[in-house]
């Protein structure tokens, strides 16, 4: 929640989460993005980093989610 609340404090939504949160939250809630464009992994990636920074800004949140995010996206693309 912390950031929500800095995002309605004025934060910028890449600077609102917690740098130091490693969390699965930004993981947990990637499936619609891995489902958005199974096609164009490089996107889908994009979409899924971005995301995350919203709440989880350590490189191990970040790419939790795009591992998360990919994942769904190939089993979407049957691959």
């Amino acid at each position: 929640m912390v950031g929500c609340d800095n995002l309605a404090n004025g934060a910028a939504w890449h600077e609102a989460g917690l740098a130091d949160s490693k969390g699965c939250g930004s993981a947990i809630r990637v499936a619609p993005i891995g489902l958005l464009d199974s096609q164009n992994i490089p996107t889908l990636l994009e979409f899924a980093r971005a995301s995350s920074k919203l709440t989880h800004r350590h490189p191990a949140g970040i790419e939790g989610a795009a591992a998360a995010g990919r994942a769904l996206g190939t089993l979407d693309a049957g691959r």
